[in-house]
C-alpha cells in the first residue's frame, strides 16, 4: 500500500509530555515543546500519523521519548503509546501511521538497540498501524526500512517552527 493522499499528523507527537527533569523545563518550552495535546486528543482531533522520537535508556532496558536534549516523563515508553495508539485506531477501523526514529544516538549500540525495535514492532502485526521512518535523527540514515513502499520523499512535514522566520 501507498501513501498516495495527505493525512494529518503531528510532529513530535510526545512532546506534550513534561521533562523528565525540573531544569529541563524551560528548555522544552522555549525550543523543544511542538505539541499541547495528549495522543489521545490529538487522535481526537484527527492526527492520523504519529512522529515518535525516542532514545534508548540503558538504565530502564527501554525506549523513552525525547526532543532534542529534552527527555520526556518515563511514565511512558514507546510499547504503552503504542498500544494506546493501536486501541484508538482499533476501535475507530481506522489506518494510523507511526513514524518512529531514534533522537539520540551516540554510537552503535543504540543504533542496533532502535533496529531491534522496529522489527519486533513490525512482527506483532497491529492490524491498523503502519510503521513509517527508521531513521536515525542527525545525519538522517536510514537503519531500518519498513519495507511497505513508503518513502522518506513520500513524507513532507509542514511545521511552523521550521520556517525561516518562525525562531530568532
Amino acid at each position: 500500500m501507498e501513501l498516495k493522499d495527505s493525512i494529518l499528523g503531528s510532529h513530535n507527537t510526545m512532546t506534550y509530555l513534561r521533562p523528565s527533569n525540573w531544569w529541563l523545563w524551560l528548555g522544552h518550552k522555549i525550543v523543544a515543546q511542538c505539541q499541547n495535546k495528549s495522543v489521545e486528543a490529538q487522535f481526537a482531533q484527527g492526527v492520523r500519523c504519529f512522529d515518535l522520537r525516542v532514545y534508548y535508556d540503558k538504565k530502564f532496558g527501554k525506549f523513552f521519548f525525547s526532543h532534542g536534549m529534552i527527555r520526556y516523563d518515563k511514565k511512558y515508553d514507546i510499547h504503552s503509546v503504542i498500544k494506546t495508539i493501536n486501541a484508538l485506531a482499533h476501535k475507530c477501523k481506522s489506518k494510523v501511521y507511526i513514524r518512529l526514529i531514534l533522537e539520540h544516538c551516540p554510537n552503535d549500540y543504540y543504533s542496533i538497540k532502535f533496529v531491534s525495535l522496529c522489527k519486533y514492532l513490525v512482527s506483532r502485526k497491529y492490524k491498523y498501524i503502519e510503521f513509517i521512518g527508521g531513521n536515525r535523527k542527525g545525519d538522517w540514515k536510514k537503519l531500518y526500512d519498513f519495507a511497505n513502499n513508503i518513502h522518506d520523499w513520500d513524507i513532507s512535514q509542514f511545521v511552523s517552527s521550521m520556517a525561516q522566520d518562525a525562531r530568532w
